[in-house]
């Protein structure tokens, strides 16, 4: 028997079965290679297409586990596998002489990994397709909370245009005939936008129409609103609010502007700014308000708009806007070129959406327009 290396400083030590290569960089001899030899004992490898099938397996099952585990708890399990995967390969190499490819645990990450995306996917796609069908349906609801049609009374022409960020928004406008023949219109702005300002909005709506009411001045209503709001928002979240009611009769306009950008009074080719008369709404509960008065003749057009509008980032230079003085030319222009207020509506979106391009949609946008004829 002859017993040796073909190296010197190396020595071999064999646990179990000892297998045969030939391509080992050095020849071994060993006594327990002669006495596997005797005894049979002869490393066995399992047909490597129920190796694959194993990971595959295994792959799918993890998997499928995974995704409907937490991060932490799919890392544990993971680290467990591996370390099984471990015992079980040292196990049947010491006491059943079989050889599993140690780099087959490699492919596990993976088929595990392909597992987990594919189930992810199913269930993203399947949210996502819920999420829609909701947004949908409160796009709907939104949209028949908004005016439909625009009111008809002798001697106003009115229109109004909304376009929400997302599928929702927090934007709101209105028009309400009173009983004695006065028009109350409506302009609101909650902070954000999206499901969380769109909830408010409905409520605003709610509170207004519930105290809108023909001998309650403009301020009293706002109060209402106001207190009914600061209730039910979180802190942090408030709405900048317009109320104006015209009497066409009366030819005057009071209106009550809580926090809102400044409404435009357009007359003979000048400006008159409606500023505000108090804070938004839902930051002080008993906030009182105070009102305010303008004439309303034949010929006069009232311009009333969110703050998506000259807050609207210009395409070519993002980090400038549509601007207030923009806006203003605009309106001007516009109200003495086109008598039609919805043609007026739909030239200054169409003006905005020129210089903004699709960053109008960064915000809500809304506008409304009344015309006294």
């Amino acid at each position: 028997m002859l017993i040796g290396a073909t190296a010197t400083g190396e020595r071999s030590s064999d646990v179990g079965a000892t297998p045969y290569t030939s391509t080992s960089p050095l020849v071994y001899i060993h006594a327990n290679g002669v006495n596997a030899a005797l005894h049979g004992r002869f490393l066995r490898t399992p047909p490597g297409h129920w190796t694959i099938l194993g990971l595959i397996a295994l792959g799918v099952a993890l998997g499928l586990l995974y995704s409907r585990l937490s991060l932490l708890r799919a890392g544990l399990v993971a680290l467990g596998v591996l370390l099984g995967i471990a015992a079980i390969d040292y196990g049947l190499f010491v006491f059943a002489d079989v050889d599993l490819p140690a780099l087959g645990a490699l492919l596990v990450p993976p088929i595990t990994w392909a597992a987990v995306g594919n189930a992810w996917a199913r269930e993203t796609e399947r949210l996502g397709r819920e999420r829609a069908k909701e947004l949908g349906v409160a796009r709907s609801i939104q949209e028949h909370l908004l005016p439909s049609a625009p009111p008809k009374i002798e001697g106003l022409d009115v229109s109004g245009r909304n376009i929400p960020a997302d599928s929702i928004g927090g934007d709101y406008f209105d028009w309400i005939l009173l009983e004695d023949g006065s028009l109350a219109v409506v302009v609101g702005d909650v902070s954000g936008h999206g499901i969380p300002a769109a909830l408010l909005m409905a409520h605003i709506r709610a509170s207004l129409h519930a105290v809108a009411q023909a001998g309650r001045s403009p301020e009293e209503m706002v109060e209402s609103v106001n207190r009914s709001l600061a209730r039910a928002a979180l802190p942090g979240k408030f709405a900048t609010f317009f109320l104006g009611v015209i009497s066409v009769g009366e030819q005057r306009l009071r209106y009550c502007n809580a926090g809102h950008n400044s409404p435009l009074l357009l007359r003979d080719g000048k400006v008159i700014e409606l500023g505000a008369t108090g804070l938004p709404l839902a930051v002080i509960e008993n906030m009182p308000y105070t009102g305010a008065e303008e004439t309303f003749v034949v010929g006069d057009t009232l311009v009333i708009y969110s703050d998506g509008i000259p807050e609207a980032p210009q395409r070519a230079q993002p980090k400038q806007f549509y601007g207030d003085e923009r806006l203003q030319e605009c309106a001007l222009a516009l109200s003495a070129a086109h008598p039609n207020a919805a043609e007026i509506v739909e030239r200054m979106l169409a003006d905005v959406r020129a210089v903004a391009g699709d960053l109008m949609h960064v915000d809500d946008v809304t506008l409304v327009v009344v015309r006294r004829t």
